[in-house]
């Protein structure tokens, strides 16, 4: 995997012992951190379809996407059912689409 981009900067923050990027402006137009999701990005299996509007469609998927992040669908079963129907409301789940590698199926 590649370096953190932030690791170097001057403008980074550090939090825990990893380098973040800050809240100054100039932080969220850097070109190696761009660079870096770009990267991030290509190696994710799976990428974002259609959103998901009833609890049956989402009870059907396997894996969805969830504010940006990769989820099981038995993540969803542990939150709580009015916090999934917020986030049905809002929008908030998409259908995960498995990525083509190759012109064939990831496993």
């Amino acid at each position: 995997m590649r370096s953190n981009p932030c690791r170097y900067c001057y403008l980074s923050v550090e939090i825990k012992g990893k380098h973040r990027s800050s809240w100054v402006h100039e932080c969220g137009k850097c070109e190696n951190l761009e660079k870096h999701e770009k990267y991030l990005q290509s190696k994710r299996k799976f990428e974002a379809g259609e959103t998901i509007k009833s609890i049956d469609e989402l009870l059907e998927q396997e894996w969805v996407i969830c504010n940006g992040q990769t989820k099981h669908i038995k993540v969803i079963y542990n939150f709580q059912f009015i916090s999934v129907l917020e986030r049905l409301k809002a929008g908030v789940f998409k259908k995960a689409i498995r990525k083509e590698l190759g012109g064939k199926e990831t496993k």
